[in-house]
């Protein structure tokens, strides 16, 4: 997450590098809330509309980990219902309902956007990592606060051991290939080498973030702290220096895809409220596994 570091110490809130719960995560909204009409800060803006639906709503039982979609590895079922998920989507809810932030469907109807709202001191919370290359770029989105990354919060305290930083989530956004044909393969290794261990630091201002254990995190925290203000070092410092990372498997199949369709269905069906949190995930289990089980048969 994306947070306005200065709102935070105005509010006497620490900034939660270590990881929070929900309902940390709650009474912190609650706090840097303020304000009416045109003039109202949210404390949290989910960017469910302004930037990718998927990427905003991606904490959502990301603590089940290798099961956050599938109940196991034969992906023969999903866990669509699980109360971990229902959790989650339960605290979007209560802060549309306590007015800590947008509704979806606000949202949509005023075409709302990170820039919009926390680079605009509209909200002191956002969703989007991706957002880290605006941040930088004072030209086109002038703002005068420090941005701090935060880890998203976690379902209870009995999560902030192995899941509050996700250290464990899989993810890698950008692929390097080399042509089998090239008459410098070697060449092309030595560089890829190269680019891991270090000389790809400077990307760090467009969001492009290394995976690689042993890099300098000091070079991505000069980088992406170049302009005195912009970034809080230390959140930058704690985002790049998790221990402990571990990767696993993604569970995928031939439908994931219509999949992934059927679930924003159902969430969108909730954040508008035509269905319960208890109904829209029960459908989107049924309709999912339905889908799993045609192609199955095949």
């Amino acid at each position: 997450m994306l947070v306005n570091a200065d709102l935070f110490a105005d509010a006497g809130i620490e900034l939660p590098l270590e990881g929070w719960t929900y309902a940390e995560f709650a009474e912190a909204a609650q706090k840097l809330t303020s304000g009416e009409g045109q003039d109202k800060v949210y404390g949290m803006y989910w960017n469910l509309n302004g930037g990718s639906f998927a990427y905003s709503t991606g904490f959502i039982g990301a603590t089940l980990g290798r099961y956050k979609v599938y109940t196991d590895d034969t992906c023969t079922a999903t866990n669509f219902d699980n109360e971990v998920r229902k959790q989650s989507i339960q605290l979007i809810l209560d802060s549309y309902e306590q007015g800590w932030a947008p509704t979806y469907e606000e949202e949509v109807a005023d075409d709302l956007s990170f820039a919009t709202m926390l680079l605009e001191g509209k909200s002191a919370m956002s969703m989007g990592i991706n957002n880290l290359r605006i941040i930088n770029d004072l030209e086109n989105y002038p703002h005068d606060f420090e941005t701090a990354i935060v880890p998203a919060p976690v379902p209870d305290e009995s999560y902030l051991e192995d899941w509050w930083n996700y250290s464990d989530r899989p993810g890698a956004g950008d692929l390097i290939c080399i042509n089998a044909k090239s008459e410098y393969v070697e060449e092309a290794v030595d560089f890829v080498i190269w680019y891991i261990k270090g000389g790809m630091a400077p990307l760090a201002k467009g969001g492009r973030i290394p995976l690689w254990k042993g890099f300098d995190a000091n070079s991505i925290v000069e980088v992406l702290c170049e302009q005195e203000g912009v970034f809080n070092p230390e959140s930058v410092k704690a985002y790049m220096s998790v221990d402990g990372t571990s990767a696993y498997e993604q569970l995928k199949t031939s439908v994931d895809s219509k999949i992934d369709d059927i679930s924003k269905e159902e969430m969108e069906a909730i954040l508008y409220g035509q269905k319960t949190v208890d109904q829209a995930c029960a459908d989107m289990k049924t309709r999912a596994d339905e889908l799993l089980a045609n192609e199955l048969q095949k």
